[in-house]
Parts: structure tokens; C-alpha cells; sequence
């Protein structure tokens, strides 16, 4: 059965109804509760905190808890490989940057 409202467009909507005849997103009370309910599974997820990154290092620490977060999470092999992929470049790339940093300091400090 399909939701028994109308698009932005005025055409009917094509989505699946729920109770009500209506679907997800012109179900008020239903779009709310759902919404509640995907806030609730973040928080029993461990979502990622908010991070203030300021250093070479606040990211390499954030990326690492990215990486984590992807190994222990529920996901399909191809998307948690393609996540592992992107994370474990942009941290190769990070922790590269940081030594060149700490390398580049250590020589400034013997010039003076």
C-alpha cells in the first residue's frame, strides 16, 4: 500500500504507508518516535565524541578512535573495508606529518 499523501511536487507519494495509510515522513508521530529511537541506538553505539582538533596529534587520536569504532561496529565486509581503507591513509598521512613536525623542531632547537 502506498502513503496516501502528496509530495512537495503535488504528485502522490510513492513510499510504503504505514499505519495510517501514511508513511515515514509525512507521519508525524511516527518520524518522531523513530527519530528518539535512532538517538537512543547513537548513544548505546558509543558514537564519536565531539573532537576539538588543534594538533597534529588531536587527529591522529581521533582518526584512532575512528578506526576502532569501525572495527567494532555492526558493518558489511566491503564497507568496513572501504572505511579501514580511508581511515588507515588519512592516519599513515597524519602520523607521517607529525614526525616531519617533530624532526623539523628537533633541528630549529639545535640551530639556535
Amino acid at each position: 500500500m502506498k502513503c496516501q499523501a502528496m509530495n512537495r511536487r503535488g504528485e502522490p507519494c510513492r513510499a510504503a504507508a504505514g499505519p495510517g495509510g501514511l508513511c515515514f515522513a509525512h507521519n508525524r508521530a511516527m518520524h518522531e518516535q523513530a527519530s528518539k529511537r535512532g538517538g537512543e541506538a547513537c548513544a548505546r553505539r558509543r558514537c564519536l565524541p565531539a573532537a576539538n582538533v588543534k594538533t597534529v596529534q588531536d587527529l591522529a587520536s581521533v582518526l584512532s578512535l575512528a578506526i576502532d569504532q569501525v572495527l567494532t561496529e555492526p558493518l558489511g565486509a566491503l564497507a568496513r573495508a572501504r572505511a579501514l581503507s580511508l581511515l588507515a591513509r588519512a592516519f599513515v598521512e597524519v602520523v607521517s606529518v607529525g614526525d616531519f613536525e617533530r624532526r623539523l623542531a628537533e633541528l630549529e632547537g639545535k640551530v639556535k
